[in-house]
């Protein structure tokens, strides 16, 4: 089985690098602690990683990205790269763990447009129920360090939640991450977990209560953060479709063809693989099949990393046949279910292409334009 990943990966899971892990959440344990004791001012000087985290919140056994080995493959030059804008980033988010009386979760930036860009800084938080309400809250969005964003690539934040005195908020709950120079701001559903997995109940996952008369707060003790380079594991498992969040960035092209970006992130807490060219579904609105894409020839598999997203582009064009009902919807194969890529703006939404072909083609065009791969670095 052939993996498509940087020649600079190539190590195994090791001992050492299980180790790594527990000292990661430890890390994170202590982080929260001082940051409750002592008004936040202190704070460790590196993020544990987004994987051991959800790893240790899911109680599952510890499976962990080893110490990262020196980069040799091909890296991103910032130089002419700028800001992140709202329309070029989406947001994943899933809690909660408990550590110290908080519950600590995570939260992904994930970079959907077709150019590098830059984000930056510690995000102010909000939460939210089900009903849109804000439930806690915490400070403005403060600067840091610059984390360049590749196509497909993904920016880590930790999230704390403390002091939770009420009645179980109704389900589910959102986050919202905005940061400043430029404003960005981003909305995800929390991915809520319990000891068995994704799906935690009402009652699991609420921080202690501390202060009966304080408010509910939730913060970023951290700034965002670029995980550790992705590493090839020994018996990893095929990915679960519920493990797996798919994303469409925005549509673009001339003379009626389109691409956009597809990526598709691995929220599972475990590292997996997944075939680097699912097929391709394209239904209406009925969810009546449209046209399919086929898979790149000889793709085979490739590592999704816990916590990464990896990616390609999708091309589409030449629609000649009646006007379908919409929206339209498009749909990876995996596993023998359906993964919807979801659209993450207005300019993402599939539209119908000019009919570009003499005679009137009987389907559009639907394919990829390459297997999906890990971002360049």
């Amino acid at each position: 089985m052939t993996y498509r990943m940087p020649d600079s990966q190539g190590a195994r899971r090791s001992p050492a690098g299980i180790a790594a892990v527990v000292i990661a959440i430890a890390m994170l344990i202590v982080a929260i602690g001082l940051y409750q004791a002592s008004g936040h001012d202190t704070a460790p000087t590196a993020a544990p990683s987004l994987p051991a985290l959800r790893t240790a919140v899911a109680s599952a056994p510890l499976l962990a990205t080893p110490a990262p080995t020196e980069a040799t493959s091909p890296t991103v030059d910032p130089g002419s790269a700028k800001a992140c804008q709202s329309g070029q980033l989406a947001l994943v988010a899933g809690g909660w763990g408990g550590a110290t009386g908080s519950m600590a979760g995570g939260a992904t930036v994930l970079n959907v447009s077709s150019d590098v860009c830059l984000v930056s800084g510690t995000p102010a938080l909000e939460l939210r129920d089900a009903t849109g309400k804000v439930i806690a809250d915490g400070e403005a969005a403060a600067p840091g360090d610059t984390v360049v964003l590749a196509p497909g690539a993904v920016a880590n934040v930790t999230t704390v939640w403390r002091n939770w005195c009420k009645e179980p908020p109704s389900r589910p709950l959102s986050i919202r991450v905005s940061l400043d120079d430029p404003k960005v701001r981003l909305t995800a559903e929390v991915v809520d977990w319990d000891s068995s997995g994704v799906g935690g109940s009402e009652s699991s996952s609420l921080p202690r209560c501390d202060v009966e008369t304080a408010p509910s707060t939730i913060v970023a003790p951290l700034p965002l953060a670029a995980p550790e380079p992705a590493e090839p594991t020994e018996d990893i498992e095929p990915c679960t479709p519920d493990s797996l969040v798919a994303l469409l960035g925005s549509w673009g092209g001339a003379g009626g063809s389109l691409h956009a970006p597809a990526l598709v992130f691995n929220q599972g807490g475990s590292d997996c693989e997944v075939d680097a060219s699912p097929p391709l579904e394209l239904r209406d609105a009925n969810r009546r099949l449209v046209t399919t894409g086929d898979p790149w020839p000889g793709a085979g598999k490739i590592l999704a990393p816990a916590g990464w997203a990896v990616v390609t582009w999708i091309d589409y064009a030449d629609w000649c046949l009646p006007r379908p009902k919409l929206p339209l919807r498009l749909n990876l194969v995996v596993a023998g279910d359906r993964v919807g890529l979801r659209p993450t703006s207005d300019r993402s939404t599939l539209g119908l292409p000019a009919c570009n072909s003499e005679p009137p083609s009987n389907a559009p065009d639907l394919g990829y334009d390459g297997p999906f791969e890990l971002p360049a670095r």
